[in-house]
């Protein structure tokens, strides 16, 4: 991830000469440039292209654009969304909206994966996701990012330090990324596997993992006990 985060530092020239390039291209959601240009059956194809949006820019091997539907598709896109850094497999769709597959974001403290993306209005919708987050790991059905908020829902979420054995899982939490506070709601609570708490609302300091003197002692004896 922190690759990520330094190639989107590293194209910050490149994105600003992007429309210095030998072609350019106007698109519906932004400027288009590229080291080649090929036109076939009503599609556009630019190679070593770049894309400057208002709030999307990267580089890609290829980026295509069919001009009777409107439709954009780019191959191994790395760049900038809004505040966070990506790659990308795939993008592809329409100015009204975007999906990235086999997606990463990266952001100070935060990084995240998740099987698709999509970009609609003032928010990118995840799905299947793994997350990073000031020392947490998550994984959920599906999430959504706007703003300065994280929002995640089906959920199952530990401290990094103690790997799986500390874990909680929720129907949602909501991770302010500019305070570092996380709020898991309807969660459950477990230690190897036993529950021992269901809090309805579990306020958390993300940067400061809590550090729990649980009353439980494990023995090996004749198989796992459990006791205080």
């Amino acid at each position: 991830m922190r690759r990520v985060l330094a190639l989107a530092l590293l194209l910050g020239a490149a994105y600003a000469a992007c429309g210095e390039r030998p072609y350019t291209l106007e698109l519906p959601m932004g400027l288009a440039g590229g080291e080649a240009l090929r036109y076939r059956g009503g599609v556009l194809e630019l190679s070593g292209a770049c894309f400057e949006g208002e709030d999307l820019s990267f580089e890609a091997e290829r980026l295509r654009f069919d001009k009777k539907t409107g439709r954009v598709e780019a191959e191994a896109p790395e760049g900038t969304i809004r505040d966070w850094a990506f790659a990308a497999q795939t993008l592809s769709g329409t100015a009204e909206a975007l999906v990235l597959t086999e997606a990463r974001f990266a952001r100070e403290g935060v990084s995240l994966k998740a099987e698709r993306a999509e970009l609609r209005g003032e928010a990118i919708e995840l799905f299947d996701l793994y997350a990073e987050a000031f020392g947490y790991r998550f994984w959920a059905e599906r999430g959504r990012l706007a703003g300065e908020r994280f929002v995640a829902e089906a959920l199952r979420a530990t401290p990094c330090r103690v790997g799986e054995a500390l874990g909680l899982s929720g129907r949602r939490a909501v991770f302010d990324l500019k305070a570092g506070r996380l709020l898991f709601e309807e969660s459950v609570l477990r230690y190897y596997g036993f529950c021992l708490s269901r809090p309805e609302r579990l306020l958390l300091d993300a940067r400061r993992p809590p550090k729990l003197a649980l009353p439980l002692r494990l023995a090996y004896g004749d198989g796992l006990t459990l006791g205080v």
